[in-house]
């Protein structure tokens, strides 16, 4: 449920909040702008999320905490990509689709990391004392 959750909605909103502040310009911007702009970036990096959650979830039965960030943030960045192009009708230059990448690498890395605790694991005693 945890994994779920960053996933669905920590990640998506980090990223929409980031390309927010990074799209729009300083200054007196109308507010409804702002909010559109966040809501349509929260909207198209969902299903990328969901995507990324499910091949975290399956790389986290098989591989530790410490390299299990790297592959996801891989697999953020390429997902993205991928998408632009097999969608775009011809093939876009590799500038255009580098915002793309880093915002789903560093997305999907850092939701990785959130979902297991930072990798925290809680000390729990080997024989609980019952009173």
């Amino acid at each position: 449920m945890r994994r779920a959750l960053v996933f669905l909605l920590l990640g998506p909103l980090a990223v929409a909040i980031a390309a927010t502040i990074a799209i729009l310009p300083p200054g007196r911007v109308d507010a409804g702008i702002v909010w559109t702009t966040g809501a349509l970036v929260f909207l198209m990096t969902l299903p990328i999320s969901a995507v990324v959650g499910v091949i975290d979830s399956c790389l986290a039965r098989r591989i530790s905490v410490a390299l299990r960030p790297g592959l996801t943030a891989a697999a953020g960045a390429t997902i993205p990509c991928v998408g632009l192009i097999a969608f775009a009708h011809a093939a876009p230059v590799p500038s255009f689709l580098l915002p793309f990448a880093i915002c789903g690498a560093a997305s999907a890395g850092l939701c990785a990391l959130y979902a297991d605790g930072l990798g925290l694991r809680r000390l729990q005693p080997a024989n609980p004392v019952n009173p």
